[in-house]
């Protein structure tokens, strides 16, 4: 077994194995003073033996199935502080800020055209930005199903090799054999399947395991029940997960399919809702400064932003996109006042500013969270991998160890045999010369 273990050194999941040898059988001599004596016949090859814990597979498979929840989390949220981009001077918050300064400019300098203009190229850009915020965290969401969809088939595609491996298992070991080799490759996948969807797995009597998943069984033995995806109706025909047989949902809390769940449907939508609410919040508090003001032009009960919808259609009022004259800078309809304005421009603080900075602040905390407790859980499941390692891993230096005790044990039978030969030889062609 050591060249077979020297081969695979490098055969990920591969189990050191050893051949366990057994005592042969005993033969019997008959004797008048001891009529049960026995006489050893040496040794014989017994099983091939495959070591590995189970215990240490079991808490390897637990904490790995959280190891790439947590990776996924993490991944996920990098993403969403790439499309927040705070701070950065293409940010959101830099374009308010500078959006604001042009107010201030407007209520110092409310006869000039080209600061008006200012205003609205700035007003053009802060809508832009939440547009732009809007589709990239709705495209985000959307690569976050269309993962779910190709993790769901890469399961049902796994549970049908452990399924393949097991019928394989079950046939030579029903045999008396061990299909140690098979066994490896099937935790391989068991493995996969955990980081996938947190799977548990038991072994049954026979060598074939039983997979369930959030309580429901997943495989047993060689029945596979897969799990089959569909559009959800009520949730933006998004991908929901059902048992192929009963069509009941299926629960996933576990592994990467997890967390990619609970980011679809609850952390960036919860972010995309917080940015539709910040847009809201800048028109509806612009607009109703902005009517109660009078323009250069003498207009008045003008809104400064459009839309309904939050991010996705805020866009300048038509009308001063078209006449910067008629923003309403003015408070009193004096071509001097720029009071209006300058209440336009405190709307940064009392309306806007501090939220916007809330939601940076949450996201930082949960990406900070994230990253920590995937390089905890890193060195947990790295911890557990040594361990097991220390049991089933191949070690050249052990290895080359057993060749010389094997050797110098085969020197040592060969010298047992010639011993002997001798001592036949002796016996048939010597003895009873002398004299002759």
């Amino acid at each position: 077994m050591a060249g077979h273990n020297i081969a695979n050194v490098e055969t990920p999941g591969y189990s050191r194995q050893r051949l366990t040898p057994e005592a042969w059988a005993p033969y019997g001599v008959t004797k008048m003073a001891d009529p049960v004596s026995q006489r050893g016949m040496g040794v014989t090859a017994g099983q091939v033996q495959r070591l590995r814990t189970a215990f240490l597979d079991d808490q390897y498979q637990k904490e790995a199935s959280s190891l790439s929840n947590w990776e996924t989390r993490r991944d996920t949220l990098e993403q969403l502080e790439v499309i927040i981009n705070e701070p950065s001077e293409s940010g959101l918050r830099s374009v308010l800020d500078q959006f604001w300064n042009s107010l201030q400019e407007l209520a110092n300098n409310p006869e000039s055209l080209a600061v008006r203009s200012l205003v609205r190229e700035r007003g053009l850009v802060v809508a832009d930005t939440f547009r732009h915020l809007d589709r990239q965290l709705k495209d985000l969401t959307q690569d976050l199903d269309t993962n779910i969809r190709s993790q769901v088939r890469e399961l049902n595609a796994q549970v049908e090799a452990v399924a393949g491996l097991d019928r394989q298992i079950a046939n030579i070991e029903a045999l008396g054999n061990k299909a140690n080799d098979l066994r490896d490759q099937r935790q391989i996948l068991l493995e996969k399947l955990s980081r996938l969807a947190g799977v548990r797995v038991k072994e049954m009597p026979g060598g074939m395991v039983r997979i369930t998943l959030g309580g429901k069984t997943l495989l047993d033995g060689e029945t596979v029940i897969p799990i089959k995806v569909e559009d959800d109706p009520t949730n933006a025909n998004q991908a929901r997960l059902l048992w192929g047989e009963t069509g009941v949902p299926v629960e996933i809390s576990g592994g990467s399919l997890g967390s990619y769940f609970e980011l679809r449907d609850k952390v960036v939508p919860g972010y995309l809702a917080n940015v539709n609410q910040l847009a809201s919040t800048l028109r509806d508090s612009l607009n109703a400064v902005h009517r109660g003001g009078y323009g250069l032009d003498g207009s008045t009960g003008l809104d400064f932003f459009s839309g309904t919808a939050g991010a996705s259609d805020l866009a300048l009022a038509p009308e001063v996109a078209a006449d910067p004259n008629k923003m309403a800078a003015s408070s009193s309809g004096l071509a001097g006042d720029g009071s209006n304005a300058l209440a336009l421009a405190q709307v940064k603080v009392t309306q806007v500013d501090d939220a916007w900075r809330s939601v940076i602040g949450i996201l930082g905390v949960q990406s900070g969270e994230a990253t920590r407790m995937a390089e905890n859980q890193a060195l947990l499941v790295n911890q557990i991998d040594r361990q097991r390692q220390s049991v089933s891993g191949v070690s050249l230096d052990e290895e080359m160890t057993s060749l010389i005790r094997y050797q110098q044990a085969y020197a040592a039978a060969a010298r047992f045999i010639t011993v002997a030969d001798e001592m036949v030889d002796t016996i048939i062609n010597r003895l009873g010369l002398a004299g002759r």
